[in-house]
């Protein structure tokens, strides 16, 4: 199995984590991490390597997205922005995520995770 093939079957499983989920919490962080892994492995094809692209300087997989898939941008900017929410959700913390916040997180990493399938050939 490819790399590329590997992170979308993890995105795919977090993704179908993330909905089963009744806690906010924990189905913003599998949210959070099925969009993580959609990210990488829709640069890594855009980019037209098995692997991610090793920068000069050390870069998140958000800013690789930015400026790897620009019509992505939005999206990379929300899930860099949900990164703090989605460690305090991992941490524990009480309402550290709301049930329309998972929701809306939910929704688009869904639209990540699919388009990263379809940029790979379609579902794994």
């Amino acid at each position: 199995m490819t790399a590329v093939a590997e992170l979308l079957e993890s995105a795919a499983r977090d993704l179908s984590d993330a909905s089963a989920a009744p806690d906010p919490g924990n189905r913003y962080i599998h949210a959070h991490l099925a969009a993580l892994r959609a990210a990488a492995a829709l640069v890594a094809v855009r980019s037209g390597q098995e692997r991610l692209p090793r920068p000069a300087r050390l870069r998140s997989v958000w800013e690789l997205l930015a400026s790897t898939v620009p019509e992505f941008a939005g999206q990379a900017s929300v899930f860099a922005a949900g990164a703090h929410k989605r460690e305090a959700a991992g941490a524990g913390l009480p309402r550290a995520v709301t049930c329309q916040e998972a929701d809306v997180l939910l929704g688009e990493a869904r639209v990540l995770v699919e388009a990263a399938q379809a940029a790979a050939g379609g579902p794994s």
